[in-house]
């Protein structure tokens, strides 16, 4: 069986590590964290390599092939002016976390979907439906 190759990550999330690779100090400007639920572990791993202090270079180490080139792509794409990175960034990490939403709001729905018809709300779904609250909540702040 020969090794599944590995998946490229996904281009928005590619284009914020690019742009924390160039910038770190970015980092706390994520608000709500988007970087903690990336897809792509590697992201993950060197977004945390980065918070921790060590250096572009250093984080990227370990990176595979595969990372280093969709960060590379992503990089050349950045905006170049700091002010510009800086407005590129902060769109990034809302789109980020809105997409998250709209997952979870989705994932919410199919769940009551299932749950339709039942005659009492268990705790599971009465925790759904105010979950669904505070998602729709944030889903306004953020658009």
């Amino acid at each position: 069986n020969a090794p599944t190759p590995e998946r490229a990550p996904d281009p928005l999330e590619a284009s914020f590590a690019a742009a924390i690779l160039r910038s770190p100090r970015l980092l706390q400007a994520d608000k709500h964290r988007v970087h903690d639920e990336f897809q792509h572990a590697g992201l993950r791993a060197l977004i945390h390599h980065v918070a921790t202090g060590k250096t572009a270079e250093d984080a990227l180490f370990e990176t595979s092939g595969v990372l280093k080139t969709s960060l590379e792509r992503a990089a050349r794409e950045l905006p170049g002016d700091d002010d510009v990175l800086e407005a590129f960034f902060a769109a990034a990490c809302r789109k980020l976390k809105l997409r998250r939403v709209e997952e979870q709001l989705a994932y919410i729905a199919k769940v009551a979907g299932r749950l339709h018809g039942a005659n009492d709300l268990t705790g599971d779904t009465r925790r759904l439906i105010e979950q669904r609250v505070e998602l729709l909540e944030l889903k306004k702040k953020l658009v």
